[in-house]
């Protein structure tokens, strides 16, 4: 991209190398004061649907109408204006208002499993450490719901916590509706047995530990501490 004026050629990388020095001159309460109340986070739950591998892009959100890439399917208008998205999606279209439509990522990853690790991560896979996906830094960062686990996963397969540790791992659900083994005594077993076993556990996992401030093993009672209540 270029000005257009004679003399003067503004390009693109020089346009944004000045916006960035003038944002990294303003200090960081300055820039949140300028942002407003009305700015602030109000949402306490998100639900991701992570389509490795599925739909296109021309054929979803970015239809590209008369251009040579376009999409098979045809773009109808949306609630926003200005906004076209595949005519597969006709009941979203009219909520499209209230959506936030990010059309500018791009990587350089041709392997799906490596972009999938950056897209989750913002790095690229290496060999000695694994990141934490964007599930366990919010389990990291946030407390949990009452007994609930602050990371779900359904039916797949979950970024890791890395170097958060176990506590930030996902709560992995098989299949929706399916009751988990894991939180139930096994068969034959009785409640009042059960209970008896895991007061069993305490102990000895007490004197194993003793005043350990070890991270695995604090991390390990807190896994088991969480199953407990999910299970009561």
């Amino acid at each position: 991209m270029t000005s257009g004026c004679e003399g003067y050629r503004l390009t693109r990388r020089a346009m944004l190398g000045a916006t960035g020095a003038s944002l990294l001159g303003m200090s960081i309460p300055r820039l949140l004061a300028a942002a407003g109340k009305d700015h602030t986070a109000k949402c306490e739950n998100v639900i991701l649907f992570w389509n490795g591998g599925g739909m296109t892009h021309i054929d979803t959100w970015d239809p590209k109408p008369g251009r040579p890439t376009a999409g098979e399917f045809q773009p109808i208008k949306t609630s926003a204006p200005g906004i076209q998205i595949s005519g597969i999606f006709p009941t979203l279209a009219k909520q499209m208002h209230h959506c936030a439509l990010i059309r500018s990522i791009a990587g350089t990853q041709g392997d799906h499993g490596r972009a999938t690790y950056q897209l989750q991560t913002s790095y690229l896979p290496g060999p000695n450490l694994i990141h934490p996906g964007m599930g366990s830094v919010v389990a990291h960062e946030m407390p949990n719901l009452g007994d609930l686990p602050a990371y779900i996963t359904i039916s797949g397969v979950a970024p890791r916590a890395g170097y958060l540790g176990q506590k930030c791992e996902a709560y992995f659900v098989p299949s929706p509706g399916d009751k988990d083994p894991y939180l139930a005594f096994p068969e034959g077993i009785a409640e009042l047995r059960g209970n008896k076993r895991l007061e069993t556990l305490a102990k000895f996992n007490k004197r194993f530990n003793g005043d350990s401030k070890d991270e695995r093993l604090v991390s390990t009672q807190t896994s088991i501490d969480d199953a407990v209540r999910l299970m009561r």
